[in-house]
């Protein structure tokens, strides 16, 4: 298992376990006089990457679907070492 701020910098390659990184969104409106803001995940739990270009990567989930996700969204939890 990698410790936490090696998570963040580390590149997912093919076959590496990820999970999705919180990210902090400011609700649109102009009735937005409170300035909310709204913790989400792209996605819940763990998933496996199964394809990986430039800037995407190819995620397989629990729920048995492929998503395509931003390579910038996701924390390496386990490392695959060939």
């Amino acid at each position: 298992m990698l410790h936490r701020e090696d998570q963040i910098h580390v590149k997912p390659n093919r076959c590496d376990i990820v999970r999705g990184k919180k990210q902090i969104k400011v609700l649109p409106g102009t009735m937005n006089s409170y300035n909310k803001q709204v913790e989400f995940k792209v996605f819940e739990g763990y998933g496996m990457i199964t394809g990986v270009s430039n800037s995407f990567a190819t995620v397989y989930l629990p729920n048995r679907t492929r998503k395509l996700f931003k390579k910038s969204d996701l924390i390496v939890v386990i490392k695959y070492k060939k």
